[in-house]
């Protein structure tokens, strides 16, 4: 199993790693900000995410990744800003993300139009000090020797067009600055994303949400199709659903929701049970999501009163 690992993420670096190099959730509609940074603020709450997946559970070495991030509305200039930091390991290849995110909000009518960009660093290390080739070839120029580390600069844009409690449609692009990571053999390669979901309103406690996700390198592209249901009951939710993403999973997820003063909390899990020929090596994927919020008040206006008893 080990060396099945290692001769994997060989072929990732010896094809010069233009495979997909973001990592990927299966509860997307839950990091929005990470992949669009015109998602930044529009909640109109300030609101933080962990997320935490384990993929191909049972490889020894199997993916795992790590995401955590922030972001706030600025209403005096209709804006809104966050930040993203994700850590994304499979096998000997360690890739850690940093971006920060703004966004200007254009209202229309009653949707509200984003347009955002975000800046930051993508850094990839390597270790292949217990190296296996599987052929005994020990000497493959495409794979680094050693411990080899790089970061590049890194940008991303998005549009991001919703209705609060409504809808939503974003498309937006990551690593626009590209740029090739020589000691590591990875040249970064531009993402494409569009991403879309609806709020179907069945009764005062029941809805369902059905969430899109298509993501493309040019290189391939990948459809993620979901479909929630919600039940409310006072201030708690519950929701359960469904996601299929193609030629490689179908996941159930579960989830809740709780509000506690002026805090909204999210607590998500999902299990993906893997469709290709990875089952026969692999138990599935697990993604743990929770997500806390903050809701924004406007502080009450000073009243003054005059009266003629008091001069």
């Amino acid at each position: 199993m080990k060396k099945l690992l290692l001769a994997f993420t060989g072929l990732f670096l010896a094809c010069g790693a233009y495979a997909q190099q973001d990592p990927q959730f299966t509860q997307f509609m839950a990091d929005r900000l990470s992949i669009n940074p015109a998602f930044a603020g529009s909640k109109d709450m300030i609101c933080g995410t962990f997320m935490y997946r384990n993929q191909w559970a049972g490889f020894d070495g199997a993916p795992t990744t790590f995401l955590v991030n922030g972001h706030a509305p600025i209403r005096s200039i209709n804006s809104g800003i966050g930040i993203t930091f994700y850590n994304d390991v499979i096998g000997q290849l360690n890739n850690n993300i940093v971006r920060a995110h703004y966004s200007y909000h254009l209202k229309v009518g009653q949707n509200f139009l984003n347009f955002g960009a975000s800046v930051g660093m993508f850094n990839s290390a390597i270790n292949t000090t217990e190296w296996v080739a599987i052929d005994g070839v020990q000497n493959d120029i495409s794979i680094p020797l050693g411990q080899q580390s790089n970061t590049k600069f890194d940008a991303s844009f998005g549009l991001y067009f919703h209705r609060p409690g409504k809808f939503y449609a974003g498309l937006s692009s990551t690593h626009l600055s590209q740029g090739r990571m020589f000691d590591v053999n990875i040249e970064l390669a531009r993402h494409y994303y569009l991403m879309g979901g609806y709020i179907f309103d069945l009764s005062p406690a029941f809805n369902l949400v059905p969430n899109m996700l298509i993501k493309s390198d040019l290189a391939s592209t990948q459809y993620d199709v979901n479909l929630n249901a919600e039940y409310t009951a006072g201030n708690n939710m519950i929701w359960a659903g469904v996601t299929y993403r193609t030629i490689d999973a179908i996941a159930p997820q579960l989830g809740y929701q709780t509000e506690i003063g002026k805090s909204i909390i999210r607590v998500g899990y999902s299990y993906d049970f893997t469709t290709s020929q990875l089952a026969n090596y692999s138990t599935g994927s697990h993604e743990i999501m929770v997500n806390f919020c903050f809701k924004i008040e406007k502080p009450l206006p000073k009243e003054i009163h005059k009266t003629v008893r008091f001069l």
